[in-house]
């Protein structure tokens, strides 16, 4: 797992940077590996500095996830401005309190990001929110995911700006 994170460092974080249009710090994010990281296996903060706390032992970060739930975790320190966005769009609008859109997007980006990258290497990815079933098992998710790949693709791939696709998924 350590040497796929490593392996694909150099290609996910400045995707994610690109797609966020944030930098993660210059100084490095610490992660540390545990036994036990709350019930989600993996948790991220900044405090002093940038800090991931992963669980090696909990069974959703196991094999091809490992990276994905890590890439995830570093994301928490690159959606100001994707925040700042969904505030701006949603002034208004109706969204549910129980909805965390920007949170919904950083599940869905991080395993956009890293089904395209495995697809340059001729491999089969399926991101973590679908092998865990998040669509089947929460409404909005689901519907977040829709949006996104009705809108935040296009941006993504360079097709539109991140406040028109924003606008639309909200």
């Amino acid at each position: 797992n350590k040497d796929a994170i490593i392996r694909l460092e150099t290609s996910i974080v400045p995707e994610l940077e690109r797609i966020y249009q944030m930098k993660l710090p210059k100084e490095k994010v610490l992660v540390d590996l545990t036994n036990y990281a709350t019930w989600a296996g993996a948790y991220s903060y900044n405090d002093v500095f940038c800090h991931i706390v992963f669980s090696s032992a909990h069974r959703s970060n196991q094999g091809e996830l490992a990276p994905e739930v890590v890439f995830h975790e570093a994301s928490h320190f690159l959606v100001d401005k994707l925040e700042q966005q969904i505030k701006l769009a949603s002034k208004g609008k109706d969204l549910k309190q129980s909805i965390n859109l920007w949170h919904n997007m950083i599940f869905y980006t991080t395993g956009y990001v890293l089904e395209k990258q495995y697809a340059k290497e001729n491999k089969m990815f399926f991101p973590y929110y679908v092998q865990m079933k998040f669509e089947d098992k929460f409404p909005d998710f689901k519907a977040s995911v829709e949006a996104c790949k009705n809108y935040w693709n296009a941006y993504s791939d360079g097709k539109t700006t991140m406040e028109e696709a924003v606008k639309s998924i909200v």
